[in-house]
């Protein structure tokens, strides 16, 4: 019985741990033009915690790649906009099973761990340099997942995330 107790916790702490729910919150500018956005740039990426150089690296592709479906084109030369890249990362522990003397009588320890986080992709006019639309998801990731895994996650997170860019029109 605390044998099926153990791996019916295990189950469900791995089902929550694949779950790929991301939501996602945005917020712009009412008054301003987005139809004369047609390129932009990237803002230097600063270093996070937690965030590896190459998840950075992937996470700004997915978004190039979803920047080039809105038929947005990357440009060192005078973009419309400026982009501004923004990850969080925080370690958090999701399931913990106590040992001898609690409720679970001559159990291992055995923890859990998954990594939440939250992005955020600011938009920023190119020429007045004012913030014109924002966009923050919150998801969480596997850090174990092979990089094949990271890459399709970061697809479905960049497409989410600018689902809304540019606003529609009035």
């Amino acid at each position: 019985m605390k044998t099926l107790l153990i791996i019916s916790i295990a189950v469900v702490a791995l089902a929550m741990a694949g779950c790929s729910s991301i939501s996602v919150h945005e917020d712009w500018d009412p008054v301003y033009d987005f139809s004369t956005v047609d390129s932009y740039a990237w803002l230097p990426l600063r270093a996070t915690p937690n965030i590896s150089d190459t998840r950075l690296k992937r996470l700004v592709a997915a978004i190039d790649s979803e920047m080039a479906a809105k038929n947005l084109a990357l440009t060192a030369d005078d973009p419309s906009v400026l982009l501004e890249l923004e990850v969080m990362s925080e370690r958090t522990l999701d399931l913990q099973q106590y040992g001898k003397g609690g409720s679970w009588e001559g159990g291992n320890t055995d923890s859990g761990k998954l990594d939440k986080g939250s992005m955020m992709v600011s938009i920023i006019d190119g020429e007045k340099r004012v913030l014109v639309w924002r966009a923050v998801a919150d998801a969480k990731v596997d850090p174990s997942a092979s990089p094949e895994e990271q890459n399709e996650r970061y697809r479905k997170l960049a497409k989410k995330l600018l689902q809304k860019f540019p606003p529609p029109e009035k």
